[in-house]
């Protein structure tokens, strides 16, 4: 009997932590919808899942001033333009830890084609969610 509760709980637990993406397939789900999907902006619906509470709420913001100048580029590409084969040449890196978080790297575009380099930090709410991506160009300093 005891046996029989012990794998049935093993089973239950292992079940619950199975659906949980780790961060690098997080961030690969992401940009497969986002570079797929027309129409798709930064403060879409369909993001929220993927998107710490704040960093949504604050896109979300962003968008609905008049003129949004905040942004002058897409946020989650880091660019003015989508090159042509970045929806299908996602490569993304092995989670690395970071204060609060980790961190992924990101490439998106064939080796032969236009590549945008973009480095991820991810936060734990009820799942990996992206809280900021940085151009690889782009110097962050803690605060």
């Amino acid at each position: 009997m005891i046996k029989t509760l012990l794998l049935l709980a093993i089973t239950i637990l292992a079940g619950c932590t199975s659906s949980n993406k780790n961060p690098a397939e997080q961030v690969a789900s992401f940009y497969h919808l986002y570079l797929n999907t027309p129409d798709t902006f930064d403060s879409s619906a369909s993001l929220q899942p993927y998107l710490e509470k704040q960093t949504f709420a604050q896109l979300q913001k962003i968008a609905k001033e008049p003129e949004p100048d905040t942004l002058d580029a897409d946020y989650f590409t880091q660019s003015q333009d989508i090159g042509s084969s970045w929806p299908t040449h996602i490569a993304v890196s092995t989670p690395t830890p970071a204060i609060g978080g980790t961190t992924v790297e990101v490439t998106l575009g064939a080796a032969n084609d236009i590549q945008q380099h973009l480095i991820l930090w991810l936060v734990w709410q009820d799942g990996w969610k992206i809280t900021r991506v940085q151009g690889d160009n782009e110097q962050f300093l803690y605060r």
